[in-house]
């Protein structure tokens, strides 16, 4: 009886885990389409994408290319809630680029935009510092539009010329 109670739980277990990754993956591409065309982002619903890396996060172990979704769900969730316009929400972009950034998804066009955030107040508080810190990074991977922005403070903050 307990040889069968065990056998009956790992199949049940193995099966729901195939069926997560199955629900994750669609999400994952469902999200990858709204965040990739211009009129998607601007009308698509950024919670598609939230899903998707929630559905990410429950799944035991990740493997490195799982990770790599995981972290830009919430990217393109915060793209979504940045430049839409029916969930036009530049806190909570923000709040999803952060979440992005915590599972180190490793991005220069992220680093760019969270420099953005930092510069502009958008989302948060201005700090030029963590901007100028965001524009580095995504500038060494190199963003071109980080390297602007990096000349604008430079401009406007001697101390960003370094």
């Amino acid at each position: 009886m307990k040889k069968l109670f065990l056998l009956l739980f790992l199949v049940i277990n193995v099966f729901s885990y195939d069926i997560s990754t199955t629900k994750a993956f669609k999400k994952i591409l469902k999200c990858e389409d709204i965040a990739g065309v211009e009129e998607n982002i601007k009308n698509g619903n950024p919670q598609v994408c939230i899903d998707a890396a929630i559905l990410y996060k429950k799944q035991q172990q990740l493997l490195p290319d799982e990770k790599k979704y995981y972290g830009e769900a919430y990217y393109n969730a915060g793209i979504i809630y940045y430049f839409g316009v029916k969930y036009q929400n530049k806190e909570k972009a923000f709040q999803m680029f952060n979440k992005a950034y915590k599972v180190d998804y490793s991005s220069s066009d992220l680093f760019n935009i969270l420099g953005i955030c930092y510069k502009t107040g958008r989302g948060t508080t201005i700090n030029k510092f963590k901007a100028y810190k965001f524009y580095i990074k995504s500038a060494k991977m190199g963003n071109e539009y980080a390297q602007k922005n990096l000349d604008i403070l430079c401009k406007e903050s001697s101390w960003a010329c370094k």
